[in-house]
């Protein structure tokens, strides 16, 4: 881990306490404005930190905060869920949807990106996870490093190309399931 890098665990019944941190890291790594890393807060983040299974690490340089992931339990009745559950059924992969745990968000501040603050949270957050299946999100778009992130960390792409309502990006559905992760397994010609 990089020297000065802090990774704290906040429980969700202290995220608010965090939220103005959690805003400007998202605001920066997100180059949003201030108003739309605030209704992310006061949104989607709110409403996360209520799910079963809510799990957050904040990074900080020294004192300085810089990084942040979190997840919950994919369940049913959950916007994101039920958004790519009709693609992976389409897809054969409906079962990576029983029982998951969603990788959310993750961002790390401009400045701080190249120093491994990205790979340490997600190695810190796949170590209370990892006998999970995990599933998220990513763009598919020019900048890979967050592709080659996961893939570095077992993720495998499964659907390419999703395009989410009202949105013009495409993403890159991505999974981890704990069982192919192990030599031997034949899913990795084992």
């Amino acid at each position: 881990m990089t020297a000065g890098l802090t990774l704290h665990h906040i429980e969700s019944f202290r995220a608010r306490d965090v939220a103005g941190s959690i805003a400007r890291i998202y605001r920066d790594a997100y180059d949003c404005a201030e108003e739309d890393a605030r209704s992310f807060i006061n949104g989607a983040f709110a409403r996360h930190t209520t799910w079963p299974g809510f799990f957050l690490l904040v990074a900080t340089f020294e004192t300085f905060p810089t990084g942040f992931i979190y997840g919950y339990e994919s369940r049913e009745g959950q916007w994101w869920h039920d958004t790519i559950r009709p693609a992976m059924l389409a897809s054969g992969q409906g079962d990576w949807l029983d029982d998951a745990f969603e990788l959310a968000e993750i961002a790390v501040v401009p400045a701080m990106q190249g120093r491994g603050i990205g790979t340490a949270l997600v190695e810190a957050f796949l170590a209370v996870v990892a006998d999970r299946v995990i599933l998220l999100s990513t763009d598919l778009g020019d900048d890979t490093r967050a592709h080659d992130l996961y893939l570095r960390f077992g993720f495998a792409d499964l659907i390419r190309g999703f395009q989410y309502p009202g949105f013009d990006d495409r993403a890159i559905i991505m999974g981890r399931r704990p069982e192919l992760l192990h030599p031997g397994s034949s899913a990795y010609g084992g």
